[in-house]
């Protein structure tokens, strides 16, 4: 099969296996200079002015759909052979048509595995409409099947909205299970948040809520959580050549992502206690000490950690009876295990960053420089409630699990929303403070 670039030079060959072996099931020529395969579509050459008159690109899989349909008169037709769509190759298209018909066979985990795929195409702004053709049929052999008019007709009759297609699908494969429900949800809410066209996400929103049975609002909150995201992101690129030397814990960061949640928020407490300990005494401000700004921001944290909670509490009372807090104060009056937690956390330190600097050749900066130390306290603070979320977060799921009340389980996902919602917000104001 030639393959033509857009203005009709043959820039590679592509082939279809026959036999059902380990073989690829397309073969295509390798890439070149002037055969780049993701910004290809095979057919377009021949399909454009088609596609262009109909204002409708139908894609399929295959080398050989595309010819069938040209047999049968349906010329604006292309292939991905086998691939999802690219971005550069959904641009192509665009130049020719706002929408996209995806024709499907009766495989229902290929379907499955290309629905993400779809999602970039929706992205785009284009219109995507899906045919689902009977099961152990592809566009080659059921065109043949049926013949011009029939097949014709049956794409014009069974083709389906992709959002209404996917809400659909979902619907029956959630059935009564709460759990499947919500991940299923969380799919189609990354489906709805990638609409651009504000009008048309609301409508479809509507349409969704009705049939996966969710109230709208939820819906809605949960795809705004992913807008914020989205919006957000373009940002956070911009600035990040002004990017300020990342603090220790940032650094390693990617160290923790292995650990148990809880274990991650009691890290992040001793991080809290650590600054306390050592620069309780430093003014942020004419007004504000870091003992008093850590205190406050604080005050509705429940620690994990028994150790970590008393002396927390400790500063909290001394600082009410307008007496200082040291380090020697809790090795001298503190319990052993509040002796032990207070020497274990300042050696810690030490040796972590020694380690860090030589093994992992991260930067430690200065936290005695009272800009640093100022923002060091704020990202601690907004990690430890971002930890705490998201353990909120996966002991939301759990409770869901045992729920089959659909009443109590709404109650549930609207409560995951408000959560979600509460994390991109500290995740947007971590991000500002990390770039600023």
């Amino acid at each position: 099969f030639p393959i033509h670039n857009v203005s009709g030079r043959v820039v590679g060959f592509g082939a279809r296996a026959l036999k059902k072996d380990d073989k690829p099931k397309y073969i295509n020529s390798p890439e070149t200079s002037i055969y780049v395969k993701n910004q290809m579509l095979y057919g377009m050459f021949h399909a454009k002015q088609a596609i262009r008159m109909a204002e409708n690109c139908y894609l399929v899989e295959g080398y050989t759909d595309v010819t069938s349909l040209h047999e049968v008169g349906i010329e604006n037709v292309v292939a991905s052979s086998g691939t999802s769509l690219t971005e550069g190759q959904i641009k192509l298209i665009q130049r020719f048509s706002p929408t996209i018909t995806v024709l499907y066979d009766g495989d229902m985990a290929g379907i499955k595995a290309s629905l993400r795929g779809i999602d970039l195409i929706i992205e785009q702004g284009l219109v995507v409409k899906i045919v689902l053709l009977p099961e152990g049929e592809d566009p080659d052999s059921f065109s043949k099947q049926l013949g011009s008019e029939k097949f014709k007709n049956y794409l014009e009759e069974k083709k389906e909205d992709f959002i209404h297609f996917k809400a659909n699908l979902l619907a029956k494969e959630a059935e009564n299970d709460p759990i499947k429900k919500a991940n299923l949800v969380q799919e189609m809410v990354a489906t709805l948040a990638r609409v651009p066209d504000s009008l048309k996400r609301g409508e479809y929103t509507k349409d969704a809520s009705e049939l996966l049975n969710v109230k709208e609002e939820v819906l809605v909150g949960e795809s705004n959580v992913l807008l914020k995201k989205k919006l957000y992101k373009p940002k956070a690129a911009k600035l990040e050549i002004e990017k300020a030397p990342e603090t220790n814990e940032e650094q390693a960061d990617s160290l923790l992502t292995s650990w148990d949640p809880r274990d991650l928020i009691i890290f992040q407490e001793q991080e809290s206690i650590r600054l306390l300990l050592e620069y309780a005494h430093i003014e942020l401000d004419k007004e504000t000490s870091l003992q008093s700004y850590l205190l406050n921001e604080l005050e509705d944290i429940t620690f994990l950690s028994e150790a970590h909670a008393e002396i927390f509490n400790k500063f909290k009372e001394n600082l009410a009876k307008g007496n200082s807090t040291t380090i020697d104060y809790f090795i001298k009056n503190g319990s052993p295990v509040t002796r032990k937690t207070v020497i274990d956390i300042i050696s810690k330190k030490r040796d972590i960053s020694s380690q860090w600097k030589d093994k992992y050749k991260i930067f430690i900066p200065n936290e005695s420089d009272k800009l640093h130390l100022e923002r060091t306290a704020l990202t601690n603070i907004l990690r430890l409630k971002q930890r705490v979320v998201r353990r909120m977060l996966e002991d939301n799921i759990d409770r869901l699990k045992g729920v089959s009340d659909e009443s109590e389980q709404t109650e549930i996902q609207q409560i995951h929303a408000e959560l979600k919602k509460t994390e991109t917000e500290i995740a947007f104001l971590l991000g500002n403070v990390i770039l600023k």
